[in-house]
């Protein structure tokens, strides 16, 4: 199943999206996932917000979400100048920063990431098993 949207570059409209997707991974049995999905969408999602449009509202962020068989994935298109996610890459945020984490953030709860060379679109891949195990795990507990 695939859905989609474009939304202004604001915050109040992540906060309906997350609803939004909330419901359909609950829809569809997924409730493990919502906390990583929302995570994850809101780290690619702030960033487009913040950085890329500055908060115009007037700009667009397209956003999709897939659920496959073995995968859930999230795409974010800002269609903004992009970054240097390589080089981003390699630098450790400082612990006390209040900012600067969303890479590390991505890095430790998806399992695919994915970004174009310009650096304005993202594709964020976790993988369902890991997470039907994890919650197996705990309900044995």
């Amino acid at each position: 199943m695939r859905y989609s949207w474009s939304i202004p570059s604001c915050v109040k409209a992540l906060d309906e999206l997350s609803r939004e997707m909330k419901h359909i991974l609950e829809i569809h049995g997924l409730v493990g996932l919502c906390f990583t999905i929302e995570l994850l969408s809101r780290e690619c999602i702030n960033n487009s917000i913040f950085h890329a449009h500055k908060c115009d509202e007037s700009k667009r962020i397209h956003v999709e979400l897939s659920i496959g068989r073995k995968w859930v994935c999230i795409k974010v298109d800002d269609h903004g100048q992009g970054f240097n996610w390589r080089q981003a890459f390699k630098r450790k945020p400082e612990e006390t920063a209040e900012s600067g984490r969303g890479l590390t953030i991505l890095r430790l709860y998806a399992h695919r990431l994915h970004f174009n060379r310009k650096g304005n679109k993202i594709e964020v891949w976790v993988d369902k098993k890991f997470y039907d195990q994890r919650r197996l795990s705990d309900e044995q507990l």
